[in-house]
């Protein structure tokens, strides 16, 4: 009895490129389903065929977003490196000095100087006036009193170490009595501007 060979169906794309042998017979191939045709794409670009352009790829990569690329880096001269620190330098320099002019500022607003201390400068003015009137007037006064007023100053300055120390005490006294004074707290500059006025002798006519 002959052997009877059953002819097989394939339910997927033949990977032969001729037609298949079943038997005796050639079988045509088959076209491919409609599911493949909806998955692949109907037409594929020709990549081949399509023109690129040099400067074109060079813009797309020296874009203005990063300028950087396709382009090179020019080197920098020794001047211009020169340049570039000094002003680093001057920067720095600058940085220093406004933040020493905020410690400063800053620890003038904490301290608070009294009214005497602030009247300093009033003081020193105050001085040179009396001097200038005691100059003019020992320029117009007699030599004969000129040689009195030299006296009587040679007369009240304490020469013995005690006398220094009995002139010593004495002054400190009277200065606990000027800071309780009520004129002194009421106006400290003009109570020491008329105090140095009382205590300079001035010459005699």
């Amino acid at each position: 009895m002959p052997r009877v060979s059953r002819e097989r169906t394939k339910h997927h794309a033949s990977t032969r490129s001729g037609p298949a042998v079943v038997g005796n017979h050639r079988q045509t191939p088959t076209p491919p389903s409609n599911f493949f045709a909806s998955v692949l794409p109907t037409a594929t670009p020709d990549i081949a065929s399509a023109p690129i352009s040099l400067t074109a790829a060079l813009s797309d990569t020296a874009s203005p977003t990063n300028p950087t690329l396709g382009s090179k880096k020019e080197p920098v001269s020794k001047k211009g490196k020169r340049v570039e620190r000094h002003k680093k330098w001057i920067d720095k320099l600058a940085t220093a000095q406004s933040q020493k002019r905020q410690e400063q500022r800053h620890l003038s607003r904490q301290t608070d100087p009294s009214a005497l201390v602030r009247g300093m400068s009033q003081i020193h003015h105050s001085l040179r006036d009396i001097q200038a009137e005691i100059m003019a007037s020992d320029l117009l006064s007699l030599d004969t009193n000129k040689n009195k007023q030299n006296a009587q100053q040679k007369a009240n300055i304490p020469v013995s170490r005690k006398a220094r120390a009995r002139a010593a005490v004495k002054e400190e006294q009277r200065f606990a009595q000027v800071l309780q004074h009520p004129a002194f707290k009421a106006d400290a500059l003009a109570t020491i501007r008329e105090h140095l006025s009382n205590t300079l002798s001035k010459p005699t006519k």
